[in-house]
């Protein structure tokens, strides 16, 4: 979200959070970064979201953000689903961890795994010049459904 508030581009730029925030983390995490930059109408969160809910969401979306955090618990390499349902989506993303299944996608931006904001202004330059279709992107990663991937386990046990 820093990064959202220390972007001085003309783009109008909003981040679509989904999924419970505990208020904790809501009070502690994102209301300072909200009031310091005054993100009040470019933050929208939209709590748990399912089936067409979430996927009217996604229709609005045009980058995706992946994990960018884990570096303070010493992960560094990881395979999360997000980044699995984003590319599933054809939808580009930026994470900052190692996936060995997205780090040399043309759809991806990789962050730095430290505390600075994400650049704003690169993932616009990124998406001004970025020509792949959702098609594309989906095409990536059928070899990770869960059909494929269920084959390798029962394929490696009998």
């Amino acid at each position: 979200m820093a990064g959202i508030g220390e972007y001085r581009g003309e783009r109008n730029v909003f981040f679509h959070v989904v999924g419970g925030v505990h208020p904790h983390r809501m009070k502690t995490d994102f209301l300072p970064i909200i009031n310091k930059y005054g993100l009040y109408d470019k933050i929208i969160f939209h709590g748990q979201l399912f089936g067409d809910e979430l996927t009217r969401v996604f229709n609005q979306c045009q980058f995706a953000i992946g994990s960018l955090g884990r570096h303070r618990s010493g992960i560094t390499i990881i395979k999360t689903l997000k980044n699995r349902e984003y590319a599933t989506r054809g939808i580009p993303f930026i994470y900052s961890e190692n996936d060995s299944d997205f780090d040399h996608q043309p759809y991806v931006l990789k962050a730095p795994a430290d505390e600075s904001p994400v650049n704003i202004q690169q993932i616009i330059d990124f998406m001004d010049h970025f020509t792949m279709k959702p098609e594309e992107i989906r095409k990536t990663v059928e070899h990770l459904t869960w059909k494929i991937q269920m084959q390798r386990v029962l394929d490696a046990v009998f």
